[in-house]
């Protein structure tokens, strides 16, 4: 060893001062100990997917489930004809019906020893595939061990996901209309001085689809009319007390007052035409003395 690289080596030489280790190097070890269980790109791909996703009603379980591919079952074995097939068929001439019938008349016409060869073929490659599908069902194993929660297809999980996502749409959606109702109430006089009170009235909503509609009031379900009610029905119609539509758009919403006097909203009714896809909301108000 040179002495250059002896010095370089060794922990410190004399008349210089002992190396000291680098800043990070303690970082360094426990980033090592504390290693992630998946490697690096597969917690970049879970990013990256969940950006792509653009939607908060993924959970990271259901995401990570997404992304882990299932093992793919190897496709059965040929059959000695199914090998004989494939090494001629571009030999035939004709469409793929006229080629079938002259690979049969040719497979036929062999002689034992010469199907031989392609049985030997066959039996080969089936033994390829006894062996695939048994390191298939040790990877369907592992892969039902691995999973967070019960296994469930691509498509369940979106489902589940779009089911959320429509149900925190519709949620703001509720939202605004009792915000809307809210507006309605406002105080005014009726009569003479010192009388207020709050008229009855009505709030049309255009542009409503029919699943809105059915979410906003499917506690009350039993009461639409007609009973079996669905998006081809010309008119929906039911009729709610002051409990039921307070339960529907809050009670906070359908509340207002002076004062010397409350008011709320005594019965609400709703009118849905699908074709125009239009919501239509009566109610009526009741008055309260707070003397």
């Amino acid at each position: 060893m040179s002495p250059v690289l002896a010095a370089v080596m060794s922990p410190s030489s004399p008349g210089s001062a002992p190396r000291t280790p680098p800043r990070n190097a303690k970082r360094r070890v426990s980033a090592t100990q504390a290693a992630p269980l998946t490697p690096p790109k597969r917690q970049r791909k879970v990013r990256e997917s969940a950006d792509q996703l653009s939607t908060p009603f993924l959970q990271e379980a259901e995401v990570r489930e997404l992304l882990r591919h299932e093992p793919v079952q190897p496709s059965p074995p040929p059959t000695a004809l199914a090998v004989f097939m494939n090494e001629n068929f571009s030999a035939f001439v004709g469409n793929k019906r006229e080629r079938l019938k002259v690979a049969m008349l040719m497979w036929n016409a062999l002689s034992p020893n010469d199907k031989l060869m392609f049985q030997y073929r066959a039996l080969e490659l089936k033994e390829q595939y006894e062996t695939a599908f048994e390191k298939y069902q040790l990877e369907c194993e592992e892969y039902r061990k691995a999973a967070p929660f019960p296994v469930k297809s691509r498509e369940a999980l979106c489902k589940r996901a779009r089911a959320r996502e429509q149900k925190h749409k519709f949620q703001a959606l509720l939202k605004e209309v009792s915000d809307r109702l809210k507006d309605k109430l406002q105080c005014c006089r009726i009569g003479g001085w010192r009388k207020e009170g709050i008229p009855d009235g009505q709030l049309q909503l255009p542009d409503v689809d029919f699943d809105f509609f059915a979410f906003a009031f499917r506690p009350f379900k039993p009461k639409f009319f007609p009973e079996n009610c669905n998006a081809d029905t010309p008119v929906v119609s039911l009729e709610l007390s002051g409990k039921e539509a307070a339960a529907v758009f809050g009670t906070a919403k359908l509340r207002s007052g002076s004062t010397c006097a409350k008011f709320a909203v005594s019965g609400l009714s709703a009118t849905y035409r699908p074709s125009t896809r239009s919501l239509h909301l009566d109610f009526g108000t009741e008055y309260t003395c707070r003397l």
